[in-house]
């Protein structure tokens, strides 16, 4: 009885990670998250059954940089295009390692996996973070 009670207590911590992870990869796409934003407050709601999801997504590099995190540790951010209008205006911000910023130069052509984790709406433009997972 105590090992079937260990193996459930096992599958439900590998459950749990793997939720975490964002499983596998959603069908949502860019497109149709930045048709939501328009709705106001009810894209709030929305996004709250989206968070978490994993992407498999493409798009442009707007820029590379470092930045300093709340607890004023280095990290990488990649700032990327995803609407492909050219605006130079970063449509999502995907966390990669400080030794990684050299690889990306802006206008690349980037495909990555991530997990939704935040948005932020100002001025009407819809900025999403992302937790990467792979980057190519």
């Amino acid at each position: 009885m105590a090992f079937l009670r260990l193996a459930a207590a096992v599958l439900a911590v590998a459950v749990g990670l793997s939720a975490c992870d964002g499983g596998e990869v959603s069908d949502v796409t860019y497109e149709q998250v930045r048709e939501r934003a328009g709705d106001g407050a009810a894209f709030a709601s929305y996004f709250d059954g989206i968070k978490g999801q994993k992407v498999a997504w493409q798009g442009t590099v707007v820029e590379a940089q470092k930045v300093f995190e709340d607890d004023y540790m280095e990290a990488g951010q990649l700032q990327i295009d995803l609407d492909g209008e050219g605006s130079g205006q970063a449509d999502a911000t995907l966390g990669i390692p400080v030794s990684r910023i050299a690889d990306f130069a802006p206008g690349q052509a980037v495909a990555f996996t991530a997990v939704l984790r935040e948005y932020e709406l100002r001025d009407g433009h819809l900025t999403l973070k992302l937790e990467t997972k792979d980057l190519k």
